[in-house]
């Protein structure tokens, strides 16, 4: 059954009961009229009766008391009266009733007539008379009986109109409130975008404007509740895949949670971690004011970040940088402690590397220039300063070209980059200018720096200033090659050179002499002057030699008081003797050195290129046998090595 047919059968149940109450007060109501009247009309019916038949009973006279019956019923107000005296002898018998014996019917009995009974007791002189009659009600009954009949069909009607008005306005009613009850199913199922539309709601608009906004409060909450439990979600998540250990303990520091990587890097399993104090991972090895600290900070409400020496389960130790924060209730009080930790053993290795490599760096004697792939200068140490005379601030997004001196053309710095871009790495010599403009050597080393994926990334260059180097170079090569005390080339080099000079004169076919020269009286300076007098001949000597001969010439000492010259492109080898001559002038000479006198001589053995030989070993062989022979000839001479 539906709801409507109850609502309708309820409300006419209900309606029926209420006028059918009404109904009955009403009846009862003309009732009680009614015989209040009659009693009224009974009561002057008895004071009649008495006051017309109580002379009558004193007379004793029965038709005296006939006629004052027949008096009475001619006021057509009784339906019947019966007399009876003590003896119950009936005196008068008028109009019948149904129950002789019984006069106290009430007016509204079943059983009963258009009359109302009534029993009346006169006493006369000697003896008592009894009186029933019936006071005509007819009128009065078929009033009420009408009025009775026109009440409660009435009532129906009431009743039917009722019933129809219910369910019309249950009907309407419905109506309006169907969208309300199904706009409650969806809210019952949590569907909150259910609106109900507020025109077909009639008088309850107000009803559907109010549901309509508590769906779109509960669908902005539901969205809010979404979007809270999807963060939720996404920071369980979070926390779940951090790469680094998350630790929440109780008020009373115990582990209540942990994320998979705090397992990883310590060794610890769930079952064994929960319940426990985070103070099983303690080393030994921190600080034990550093734990004071901490437990002051997040006691006082404050965060705490440090890095701890911990230990891992199986009894390696590791680094752990640690931030831990209380959380907090609303009220204020500390319910938890959240702990993020992150295994930082490997960054402290490379922190260690990295704090080696920057004081390597600083303390480099080589300079270390850093530069993009642009070209452009990012970083350089110290020892760049100090060699370049550039400081940071002047070479940083610079390029390196402002150390160019010029020295090398694009060629050599375009082979350098190929090199580089073959076997990322380039090392050689190389010119640069410093910034006070003085140009030096380098010896620079070059790096390609190339990130995971093999992309280039940077270059780094190392480089040392090579210009004492290659002092030290040249002074060893000069000591290789030349005499230490007049300057002049060794036997060595002046060897290397003469091969030249033959190589050149057999080629352009050209004459070639060798002068072989020894000095005369050379060892009486020494034996009387010392040796730094004889060093000092040796050297004005020295400069005679070179005083003497072409600048294409080339004079040399073997050792002693030994000298040699080269004599190239001769025209004719007289030229040698004539320039052996000026020598053997210039050097017999007096020399005057710190006041003293001192006079030698030269001896001199000269040889010829090709006419004497071919060979360095055969000339010198010859040339010495000459200058003996000069020697022999009284010295202070030259001599022409002479074929036997």
């Amino acid at each position: 059954m539906k709801y409507r047919t109850k609502y309708v059968l309820a409300v006419a149940l209900v309606g029926t009961i209420f006028l059918l109450g009404l109904a009955s007060l009403t009846t009862n109501l003309l009732k009680d009229i009614t015989n209040q009247e009659v009693e009224h009309r009974a009561k002057v019916i008895n004071d009649m009766l008495k006051l017309v038949l109580l002379p009558a009973f004193k007379t004793e006279k029965a038709s005296f008391i006939d006629q004052r019956v027949t008096d009475i019923l001619a006021t057509n107000e009784l339906a019947y009266l019966h007399i009876h005296n003590d003896a119950g002898q009936q005196l008068v018998a008028i109009g019948d009733h149904a129950d002789l014996n019984n006069h106290n019917h009430s007016l509204f009995a079943d059983h009963a007539g258009s009359f109302f009974d009534q029993e009346l007791v006169l006493s006369a002189t000697t003896a008592h008379f009894y009186i029933h009659y019936g006071v005509e009600a007819g009128d009065l009954v078929s009033l009420i009986k009408e009025a009775n009949f026109k009440v409660y069909s009435l009532v129906c009607v009431q009743v039917l109109l009722m019933v129809l008005a219910a369910y019309f306005i249950l009907k309407v009613i419905s109506k309006q409130i169907f969208y309300l009850r199904e706009a409650s199913h969806h809210v019952a199922e949590g569907r909150f975008s259910f609106r109900i539309p507020e025109h077909a709601c009639g008088d309850l608009v107000e009803t559907a404007t109010a549901f309509n906004f508590m769906c779109s409060r509960l669908e902005h909450y539901e969205s809010i509740q979404a979007e809270e439990h999807l963060r939720l979600k996404e920071l369980s998540q979070a926390v779940e895949q951090s790469p680094v250990a998350v630790v929440m303990t109780n008020s009373d520091g115990l582990i209540t949670y942990a994320n998979p990587r705090f397992y990883d890097v310590s060794g610890y399993t769930e079952e064994e971690i929960i319940g426990q104090n985070p103070r099983l991972l303690q080393s030994g090895q921190t600080d034990d004011e550093e734990y004071v600290e901490l437990w002051q900070k997040i006691s006082r409400g404050e965060t705490w970040a440090g890095e701890l020496r911990n230990r891992r389960k199986d009894g390696s130790l590791y680094w752990d940088k640690t931030i831990i924060s209380p959380v907090s209730s609303d009220d204020g009080e500390v319910t938890h402690y959240i702990s993020v930790k992150e295994d930082v053993t490997a960054y402290k290795k490379i922190e260690e590397r990295m704090r080696v490599a920057t004081t390597v760096f600083d303390a480099a004697s080589e300079a270390i220039m850093v530069t993009d792939l642009n070209g452009a200068i990012t970083m350089v140490n110290p020892a760049f300063s100090e060699i370049t005379g550039f400081n940071s601030t002047d070479v940083l997004g610079e390029s390196p070209r402002l150390l160019n001196s010029g020295h090398h053309d694009e060629s050599f710095y375009k082979d350098m980059f190929e090199e580089l871009k073959r076997n990322n790495r380039w090392e050689g010599e190389i010119w640069n200018r410093r910034k006070s403009g003085e140009v030096y050597p380098q010896w620079q080393t070059i790096a390609l720096v190339r990130d995971e994926d093999g992309e280039p990334l940077e270059f780094i260059a190392l480089f040392s200033d090579i210009s004492k180097r290659k002092q030290q170079e040249d002074e060893i090569r000069y000591r290789a090659n030349y005499d230490a005390l007049t300057g002049l080339p060794n036997r060595s080099l002046f060897n290397e050179r003469f091969v030249q000079a033959m190589k050149l004169s057999k080629r352009e076919n050209t004459n070639l002499s060798l002068l072989y020269i020894d000095l005369d009286g050379f060892k009486a300076v020494n034996d009387s002057y010392g040796h730094l007098m004889g060093d000092r001949v040796l050297k004005d000597v020295a400069h005679k030699l070179q005083a003497s001969v072409r600048e294409s010439d080339s004079v040399g000492r073997l050792g002693g008081d030994e000298f040699v010259i080269c004599l190239p492109n001769l025209i004719d080898f007289d030229d040698a003797n004539a320039i052996a001559g000026k020598i053997i002038r210039a050097i017999a000479k007096p020399m005057d050195i710190d006041g003293v006198r001192i006079n030698i001589g030269a001896s001199i053995g000269i040889t010829c290129f090709p006419r004497d030989g071919e060979s360095i070993e055969c000339l010198y062989e010859q040339a010495d046998s000459a200058m003996y022979a000069a020697k022999q000839k009284g010295k202070n001479q030259y001599c022409c090595f002479q074929k036997i």
